[in-house]
Formats: structure tokens, C-alpha cells, sequence
């Protein structure tokens, strides 16, 4: 989970092999999976990762604008459940109808941070809303 611009820095050097990040290279057996050489492997690594982090928490919405730009983050998914979770007061009570437990294009005013974020929707009618502020993705389930 995400809440800072710093958490999202660091998230991303754990992510990313060096020069750019600081993953353990751990020999040479994740080359092997890919029959290529530790060379070629570690030259191509970082290339091919998708670095996803997981905001989950209201200070990461409060921070969104601060860390969506961090240069390595392919996606920031929103978790709806433990971010309106997040808002409940000391007693346990939800928040206040009045606030949202949804990111919203006010919450997260930054075009940057609705492309790069991906929400899980409740219906196709969130779909279209959402898609008219301007987020780019989200995943769906069927039941």
C-alpha cells in the first residue's frame, strides 16, 4: 500500500533491478527462466516489469498528485473497500454519506493521476461516469 511520495519512490526502486531500482539480482536464475543469458536478461528486465502500486488508504487519495508522477509507476489501482475503511471515524463508524469513498476527478484532480489510476466499478453506469472525468482503466468481473 501507497500513501506517499516517498512510499511510491521506494515501491519502484524495489521493483526495478539496478542501475534504476534496487531488486536483488539473485545470480543468474531468473535468466535461466527465460533461456537468455544474465546479461541479456538484466539488460531487458526492467523494460518489461509493470509496476503497479496499490493505494488503499485516504492519505493516498489526499497524496495522489503528489505521487502519480513518479517516473517507473505504470498504474496506481484504487481498492475502494480498505480506502472506505480508511475513512471510518475512531469508533468505527463509516464516514459521512457526503463524503465520497470513491476517488472523484476533484479528489484526484490531476488528469495525470485519473490516467495512470484504475478503479473497480460497481456498474456500467460508473463505467460511463468515470470515463467522462477522464480515467482510462478499470478492471471488471462478471458473475
Amino acid at each position: 500500500m501507497v500513501n506517499s511520495r516517498q512510499e511510491a519512490e521506494d515501491a519502484v526502486a524495489a521493483m526495478l533491478y539496478p542501475p534504476r531500482g534496487n531488486r536483488s539480482v539473485g545470480g543468474s536464475v531468473h535468466a535461466l527462466n527465460f533461456n537468455a543469458t544474465a546479461a541479456d536478461y538484466y539488460a531487458k528486465a526492467n523494460d518489461e516489469l509493470l509496476v503497479v502500486i496499490q493505494c488503499e488508504h485516504i492519505q493516498a487519495v489526499e497524496n495522489a498528485t503528489r505521487f502519480s508522477p513518479v517516473p517507473g509507476i505504470d498504474a496506481i489501482f484504487v481498492g475502494p473497500n480498505d480506502l472506505a475503511a480508511s475513512m471510518r471515524s475512531k469508533d468505527g463508524k463509516p464516514p459521512a454519506p457526503k463524503r465520497p469513498t470513491r476517488p472523484t476527478s476533484t479528489s484526484w484532480p490531476s488528469a495525470e493521476a485519473r490516467r495512470r489510476a484504475r478503479l473497480s466499478l460497481q456498474n456500467a453506469d460508473e463505467a460511463v461516469h468515470r470515463m467522462a472525468e477522464g480515467w482510462h482503466f478499470w478492471p471488471s468481473a462478471a458473475s
